[in-house]
């Protein structure tokens, strides 16, 4: 869960809110309406009237009051509560009142049964089941999410857009997840962490984005972009929630955003399951509120297509798998054609990659599923590769690039060593000297095609030189031909005749004019290294 503060600082929170609200403006009639939507009922928890950055897990909710204490505009002593909402009572978790500065304080939030809280270089683990604090002290954090032993959050220490963390409180290693120095707001839930960040879009105008890093795949995930100002996600198992122009929720499962348009929800809250926490902050005396989330009875789009690719022309069958009982469906197949059936058959003409969206109505409203790149009609493929580097000493990794067009849906890579891979860029080692010829066949619905490429990988040791010639002897003129037969794949040769002629051909002819005995020799070269081999009184010219 979260740590949830009301700004990460004064001047921060300041910056965000000036440039969210010029965002909202300059962007509210480019905003295409989801479809879906949500709704919050609301709760109030706290009547003291100095409770702030709540965090919720299970049925206890938790935050900094200061009560007993003080707050003015950069600094505070608060104590932290908990209200469980099983037994509907509320509990004093500190026995002290603890400092907390807006720049350097953070907390509280709670992950199973403790509870973290503190300043960046002095902060508690509080353990609920045996009420014990432990301190910890050795790893800089600020504005944090924790979930069992891992933390995340921002490298920088005053809680600006830079990279996400993670602290494993067990080994106290650090990892980074992100790398964009654009990353703020993050949290985390199982193997899920999410954020929010500020990169550039394809406009050259900068965007707040969340995006989602799986620890289990090590993959990051862009799950909402456009020209809005995004901020402040939280995740509960396969949902996630963030603020923007209205309060959205995002369903990783069946990848469905909904949203509400009114809301008192506002920087520094927290979510679980449906519930979702925050402070109110009118007329500066704050409470904690809950509200919980329910979806309205608009239809969810969903659909299903058979086949998916295959050869021009290509009929398809639409499935409408849609729920909530939808009474109007409008297909857009993505080649200028639609239907209002619900379940359409649909001809595709032309060769081409083909995004398809269906669009349901009741008498709620309507929702939309899009399905990007959906369906694929396609040629004969024909294959074709590149290999980055092609030449170099053992052990030699190559990265092998597929550059086939018609869309291929297969491949099949023969590396020439007796090795083979099924993916579509692969990465091959090289573990022996040799050339090696190189095969790609690549398969679609259409057809296949396959191209070799015949010495195309050239792994090399040092050579070692050696040559023949024939004739050796004769009168003159005498015309010798000389075969280079070195080892370990040479890339360059440098013959000298003994008669002071030389040669930077592989495998040169030369004409001996003048009786005599000559030596000759060879010098060849790659980037393993070098070698020489003499002749001595080889050639014999009478």
């Amino acid at each position: 869960m979260k740590v949830n503060k009301k700004s990460y600082s004064v001047a921060v929170a300041s910056a965000l809110l000036i440039l969210f609200l010029i965002l909202v403006s300059s962007t509210a009639s480019a905003t295409t309406e989801q479809g879906a939507s949500l709704t919050i009922n609301e709760t109030q928890i706290t009547t003291s009237g100095s409770a702030d950055s709540p965090s919720i897990y299970g049925d206890r909710i938790v935050w900094r009051d200061w009560r007993n204490g003080y707050r003015d505009s950069l600094e505070e002593e608060s104590d932290v509560y908990m209200y469980d909402l099983s037994t509907h009572k509320e509990i004093r978790i500190t026995n002290r009142t603890i400092f907390f500065d807006y720049f350097f304080g953070f907390g509280p939030c709670i992950s199973g049964n403790r509870i973290l809280y503190g300043r960046t270089y002095d902060y508690c683990i509080y353990d609920i089941s045996t009420q014990k604090e432990t301190h910890i002290d050795d790893m800089p954090i600020n504005n944090p999410a924790f979930f069992g032993n891992i933390i995340v959050c921002t490298s920088d220490l005053e809680g600006r857009p830079s990279n996400i963390i993670m602290y494993d409180i067990s080994t106290q290693k650090e990892t980074r997840i992100s790398s964009s120095d654009s990353a703020f707001s993050p949290d985390i839930d199982n193997n899920i962490i999410v954020w929010a960040d500020w990169r550039m879009g394809d406009d050259e105008d900068y965007h707040s984005e969340i995006y989602t890093y799986d620890l289990s795949t090590q993959k990051e995930t862009q799950i909402a972009n456009g020209s809005k100002f995004y901020y402040g996600p939280a995740i509960s198992k396969d949902r996630i929630v963030w603020l923007g122009d209205r309060f959205y929720m995002y369903n990783l499962s069946t990848q469905e955003e909904t949203h509400t348009n009114n809301t008192s929800i506002n920087l520094g809250f927290d979510f679980y399951g449906d519930k979702i926490v925050w402070s109110d902050w009118e007329n500066e005396k704050p409470n904690v509120y809950m509200g919980t989330l329910t979806s309205s009875n608009l239809p969810t789009a969903s659909f299903s297509a058979s086949p998916t690719s295959g050869k021009a022309p290509m009929k398809v069958q639409f499935n409408d798998k849609s729920t909530g009982t939808p009474k109007k469906w409008k297909w857009d197949f993505g080649d200028g054609t639609t239907s209002t059936k619900q379940n359409p058959i649909h001809m595709y003409s032309k060769v081409g990659v083909y995004t398809v969206k269906l669009i349901v109505t009741n008498a709620a409203g309507s929702n939309t599923v899009t399905k990007e790149d959906y369906i694929k009609v396609v040629t004969k493929p024909v294959a074709a590769f590149s290999g980055s580097p092609t030449s170099g000493k053992t052990p030699l990794n190559v990265k092998f690039t597929d550059k086939s067009t018609g869309t291929p849906a297969s491949w099949y890579w023969n590396f020439g060593d007796g090795s083979k891979s099924y993916l579509q860029n692969p990465v091959h080692k090289y573990s022996k000297a040799g050339a090696y010829n190189v095969s790609l066949i690549v398969k679609n619905a259409a057809g296949r095609n396959e191209v070799t490429k015949t010495e195309y990988i050239k792994v090399i040791s040092k050579p070692v030189a050696a040559f023949f010639a024939s004739p050796t002897s004769g009168k003159t003129p005498l015309n010798v031909k000389f075969t280079d037969k070195s080892t370990g794949i040479p890339a360059s040769w440098y013959w000298t005749f003994g008669d002071g002629s030389k040669s930077y051909l592989q495998n040169p002819i030369h004409k001996y004019s003048k009786a005599g005995v000559y030596t000759v020799s060879l010098t060849v070269k790659n980037d393993a290294g070098r070698s020489v081999i003499t002749k001595t009184r080889y050639i014999k010219i009478i």
